[in-house]
Order: structure tokens, then sequence, then C-alpha cells
């Protein structure tokens, strides 16, 4: 296994704290645990630590898997929509395959 690079941008979830302790889940790319969002929100947030920590979602994984993972992750946890609509898009262009279920 590659050893992965830590000075590279990579796929991340990334929280949004907001007002009244409310959070929303965005995805982006991160470097160093901070990345910006794929939506309009130009603010800088911090990498989740919940999905960072996930084997699931794991750096060494393939860019496909780790782009379906976060796809899912937005999706059960009422993630931004832009993002995910953003995430569906990119996913459509590289010819990555939609899991058949999310329970699955």
């Amino acid at each position: 296994m590659p050893a992965v690079d830590s000075s590279q941008h990579y796929l991340a979830i990334l929280l949004e704290h907001r007002y009244g302790g409310h959070a929303q889940v965005h995805a982006g790319m991160a470097k160093h645990g901070v990345g910006h969002p794929f939506c309009d929100d130009t603010a800088s947030m911090f990498e989740f630590a919940h999905p960072a920590q996930d084997e699931q979602f794991a750096r060494h994984r393939p860019n496909g898997w780790r782009h379906r993972y976060a796809e899912a992750y937005l999706e059960l946890n009422r993630g931004c929509p832009r993002c995910l609509e953003i995430l569906y898009q990119i996913g459509k262009e590289a010819g990555w395959a939609k899991p058949r279920s999310l329970a699955a």
C-alpha cells in the first residue's frame, strides 16, 4: 500500500457550526484537517473527526470508494444539499457506480 502524502488536498467531510448549536456537514477538499466545501460557502471549515476516523473513509481507500462513502454520509446525515449535488455530478462524470443501497 502506498504511503499517503499529507501535503496533498483530499476529499473530506467538513463540519460547520451554526448559531444555536446546530451543525451542518459539507463535502469539500481539505489539507491538514482544514478545507473548503464544494458549495458556495467560502468559509474555511475543520474536518469532521467522526467520518475522518472511520475505516471506510480512510485515505488509503480508492477515490471512488471514498467519494461514494462521502455521498452516503451526507445523505444519511442530512448534509448540505448543494455539496451532495456536486458529489453526484462528479461521480457521474468520473463513471463511479452508485451503490444499490445505502443499507448494503
